[in-house]
């Protein structure tokens, strides 16, 4: 999934509001119309819980906090660690 749009400093430009329905929709794939979610956004910082309506808003006014590019408060898991077994 592209996350170049964290970093864009145009939150008006296509390239980051593509990126906030993209993370609007992902993070809310399995959700009802009224759930809330952590808001990722500056202010908020994964803190607070909003509505869908009410991130994409926190999103384009006051931005994605740049170091969350892992989303793992949205669905995304961190990478598995593979255990190596070595044989004698």
């Amino acid at each position: 999934m592209d996350k170049t749009w964290i970093i864009c400093t145009d939150k008006l430009s296509d390239v980051y509001e593509k990126g906030v329905k993209n993370f609007l929709q992902f993070s809310f794939k399995d959700k009802e119309p009224d759930d809330e979610i952590p808001c990722p956004c500056k202010t908020c910082n994964n803190v607070f819980y909003h509505t869908r309506d009410e991130v994409e808003d926190h999103l384009i006014f006051t931005g994605i906090v740049p170091s969350y590019t892992r989303w793992l408060y949205h669905g995304q898991f961190a990478a598995k660690i593979q255990k190596l077994i070595i044989i004698k």
